[in-house]
């Protein structure tokens, strides 16, 4: 029987794809210790797996409470990689360990900052800045 898989790293339960696959075939899509699959129906979006708990639970996440004040970004889920783009200088990156971050340039325009909670019961934000 053909059904829809999400495919997981079992340390932290990140969704890290979803597909259809005949049921005796399944364990061909792990690929690594780390990498597990539940079998799931629902919407693939805004997911993640609890392995907390036995049988593990496919649980929607949860909005992402930061927000944009003028440059800084404040209520970062903590701690969360957040990457900056459109400076025309290949993007930076950085690690947020205490709930904000100030967005500064010497280069005026427009960026794009993406916050991807480590914690994966949280989903991703993007915000835009205009840098005058």
């Amino acid at each position: 029987m053909i059904r829809r898989y999400l495919r997981y790293d079992n340390s932290n339960g990140r969704v890290l794809s979803v597909f259809t696959m005949q049921e005796e075939h399944v364990q061909e899509a792990i690929s690594g210790e780390t990498e597990a699959v539940v079998a799931y129906n629902g919407p693939a979006v805004d997911v993640w797996v609890d392995v907390s708990v036995s049988p593990v639970q496919v649980k929607p996440q949860v909005d992402n409470a930061a927000y944009l004040d003028g440059q800084t970004i404040k209520s970062i889920p903590n701690p969360s990689t957040v990457r900056v783009f459109g400076l025309g200088d290949g993007g930076h990156k950085a690690l947020v360990e205490d709930g904000e971050l100030t967005i500064s340039s010497d280069l005026v325009g427009e960026c794009i900052a993406i916050i991807e909670p480590h914690d994966p019961s949280y989903k991703t934000a993007q915000f835009k800045l205009d840098l005058t």
